[in-house]
């Protein structure tokens, strides 16, 4: 029998606060419209254990996953394997993992999460009781794909309503065995990027769970699929990307519970449960660093503007990396795969996967009905599939230097990708 529990922490910053997200942010936060959370699921069957943890932050680094699994790891009692560490991507969140943006991590915060997701995940699995899971899957027109071609080969950063988008909107639903709810588990690949500013919140995915609690009950969690190529459509009167009000940030999060819910009504039980959990690390494959002349002249270079300072604070850390021996040509990516029964499970793939990438997943698996988390364990950046690699842009060749990747991935990264989650799935 599946036995689960849920523990829920308020990370609500106490004070200012430098924040995550965006580039252009100049001063630490100036105050909160909604509090931050994170939230553990404990599933268990037998001897076997997992540990679903979600934070309202933007990434957790490689060296955050290790850290922060092995605390999880000593207060429960579980191996790294078993703990599955992921992040809403609200871009309203403290600054979390080590990427380029403006500002200093407060340690303080970090020591704080650090030690509330260790105790939340003691206490959720040592109050999992019996449950029994279901499965929802519905739709929701939420979201669009931010590539649109340049009609030159290349492509913008702009609203695509033609654009692929991976719309489906699932739910795992956990009861008693009396129907009493104990927890949902909701998914949706839409980058979590409604509002900007200076004020600390959850976007959308808050609205979500505070719905979804008050309307079916338990605790709510959230995970943001493969939403690298997907954000909100807020748009202007000229048809481009805008910061939304919260009010209409709530009214997303509502739109989005709504639809959850009514799938609620037509959710397949699962009549068989059947716990796994496993764990792989794929090479993706990245072209080759400037050397090290290179990497000195950027280092060097003036200019005020934002991508100058970019380009000479990830080349100094480079440099240092270089001292180590040479630039890596691949970079360690970890996929862990949830099963809850034979045929449902959850994929959680570390990077800021395009939805190709998800889409693609699912289709290689026609006998599976798999989600696609991302933004999971220790984030190594955008990743983009084969199919919008030869356009370049943000997701294909602007975005790694912030990730302090030594150079943007390569187009085969998509398949080694594949074939990590191709062997889970077949273990």
């Amino acid at each position: 029998m599946l036995h689960l529990g849920v523990a829920v922490r308020d990370i609500t910053p106490t004070r200012s606060v430098w924040m995550d997200g965006y580039g252009d942010r100049d001063r630490p936060s100036a105050g909160v419209y909604a509090p931050l959370t994170a939230r553990v699921l404990a599933l268990r069957q037998g001897n076997t254990a997992a540990l679903i943890t979600v934070a309202d932050v933007l990434n957790f680094d490689r060296e955050q996953e290790r850290q922060f699994k092995a605390s999880i790891g000593a207060a429960t009692g579980l191996p790294a394997e078993a703990v599955i560490l992921c992040a809403t991507h609200t871009h309203c969140g403290p600054r979390c993992a080590d990427i380029l943006m403006l500002g200093e991590r407060d340690g303080e915060f970090l020591t704080r999460l650090e030690a509330q997701l260790a105790a939340a995940a003691q206490q959720a699995l040592a109050e999992a009781g019996p449950a029994e899971a279901a499965f929802s899957r519905t739709r929701s027109a939420f979201g669009i794909n931010r590539r649109l071609p340049d009609g030159a080969g290349g492509v913008r950063f702009h609203p695509n309503p033609e654009g692929v988008i991976d719309r489906d909107l699932d739910t795992y639903w956990f009861t008693t065995a009396e129907g009493t709810p104990i927890a949902s588990l909701t998914l949706y690949g839409c980058h979590p990027t409604s509002r900007a500013g200076y004020d600390l919140g959850p976007d959308y995915p808050g609205t979500l769970r505070q719905r979804l609690e008050r309307d079916w009950g338990g605790q709510a969690l959230f995970l943001t699929g493969c939403a690298g190529n997907i954000r909100p459509a807020f748009l202007d009167e000229r048809g481009l990307f805008r910061s939304a009000q919260i009010e209409e940030v709530e009214a997303a999060g509502e739109a989005l519970a709504a639809a959850a819910l009514a799938g609620r009504f037509r959710a397949r039980r699962l009549t068989e449960p059947c716990l796994r959990v496993t764990s792989g690390t794929a090479m993706l494959p990245v072209e080759e660093a400037p050397d090290r002349a290179a990497l000195e002249r950027m280092a060097q270079a003036e200019g005020t503007d934002f991508a100058s300072r970019v380009d000479r604070e990830w080349s100094r850390r480079m440099l240092q990396r270089l001292e180590a021996g040479p630039l890596p040509r691949a970079v360690p990516f970890t996929v862990q795969t949830l099963s809850l029964d034979r045929q449902h499970a959850l994929v959680f793939l570390a990077g800021e996967v395009v939805t190709e990438i998800g889409l693609a997943i699912k289709q290689a698996h026609p006998y599976h009905v798999l989600s696609t988390p991302a933004y999971s364990n220790g984030i190594v950046g955008y990743v983009p599939s084969r199919s919008i690699y030869p356009q370049g842009g943000y997701e294909v060749r602007g975005a790694y230097k912030f990730y302090l990747q030594p150079g943007a991935f390569t187009s085969e990264v998509e398949e080694v990708i594949l074939a990590e989650v191709a062997r889970q799935l077949a273990g």
